[in-house]
């Protein structure tokens, strides 16, 4: 069965839409909800916000681009980058690391996910944005919920220029475990070889 719909950035009612699907993702899959995280705590930022959307409008999935920020920070982003963002620690440095988010709707087809994706990268290089890319996957019961947490790690970045070896090294370190997967590759290759079921 083919699923008619588009990718665009996200109205005011879409982001809504949006946010609230966000939620419903992080809330399977960790029993949190990033609109409640650090309420009022955060130093102001801009972000951009991608759907795809039915014809009817729904929202079927969303990414989400957050720069400077530390709006993607949730309990399991800790394990892969803990030496960047220690907890506890002042949010005094957010030009070091920048966020991004995408969820999907558990009804959505892979192509939803494979767009939504390739918006991402497309958009996220207007940006500035370079580096590494994490993935957090949950399986729920008999279905899998696909949520996102999309870290772009520029503290080294920003000084050595193009991706090396080295930081392959350093990064995957941290994400050797539990139902994290790294994705060792610059975003152009992420464009082309990162799915869902891989």
């Amino acid at each position: 069965m083919v699923m008619e719909f588009r990718v665009s950035i996200a109205s005011e009612r879409q982001r809504v839409e949006a946010a609230a699907l966000v939620d419903e993702c992080y809330w399977s899959a960790y029993g949190i909800r990033p609109s409640e995280l650090f309420r009022g705590e955060l130093p102001p930022f801009r972000h951009e916000v991608l759907v795809a959307t039915r014809p009817d409008g729904g929202v079927l999935g969303t990414a989400t681009l957050s720069w400077p920020s530390a709006e993607g920070l949730f309990p399991g982003e800790y394990l892969f980058h803990g030496d960047f963002h220690k907890p506890g620690l002042p949010f005094d440095w957010p030009h070091m690391v920048e966020y991004g988010k995408l969820a999907i709707h558990p009804e959505a087809p892979r192509e939803v996910f494979k767009e939504l994706q390739r918006g991402f990268v497309r958009f996220g290089r207007t940006c500035g944005i370079t580096g590494f890319v994490a993935v957090v996957r949950t399986e729920l019961g008999e279905r899998l919920r696909q949520c996102f947490a999309y870290q772009t790690i520029a503290t080294e970045l920003y000084d050595t220029g193009p991706i090396e070896e080295r930081m392959l090294r350093k990064l995957s370190t941290y994400i050797d475990k539990g139902n994290l997967q790294f994705i060792a590759s610059s975003l152009d290759a992420v464009a082309e070889g990162l799915s869902v079921n891989d």
